[in-house]
């Protein structure tokens, strides 16, 4: 059966970094407070809570995480997972879509003739 353990880390301390290494301190918190809570066992952080970490840019992360650690047996790596998976997908981008840029026919929008 595997071993989980679950935790909500707060990476707000990240902030206190300069410049564009707040992402990368994000990181380091996440990986040192584990690191404490399983001693000398290695841990593997997942894609998803990476590309969530990372997801908003160097300078603006998350300030708080929900993770669950997990590992199937005890001589394999502890495995850091999204509780929930609740990552969200990026905003949008702000370009107009196709068809926004097709309806344009010279003609005000919403008046009639």
């Amino acid at each position: 059966m595997p071993e989980q353990r679950e935790y909500i880390i707060t990476l707000r301390n990240a902030g206190f970094a300069h410049g564009k290494k707040k992402a990368a301190h994000a990181t380091r918190i996440l990986r040192e407070f584990l690191q404490e809570r399983v001693g000398k066992d290695k841990i593997v952080i997942d894609n998803e809570v990476n590309s969530l970490i990372w997801a908003h840019g160097i300078k603006n992360f998350p300030r708080r995480i929900s993770v669950v650690l997990e590992r199937s047996k005890n001589d394999e790596p502890w495995v850091v997972k999204l509780k929930g998976k609740e990552m969200k997908e990026t905003p949008p981008s702000a370009e107009p879509s196709k068809d926004e840029t097709q309806q344009d026919s010279g003609e005000p929008v919403g008046k009639s003739a």
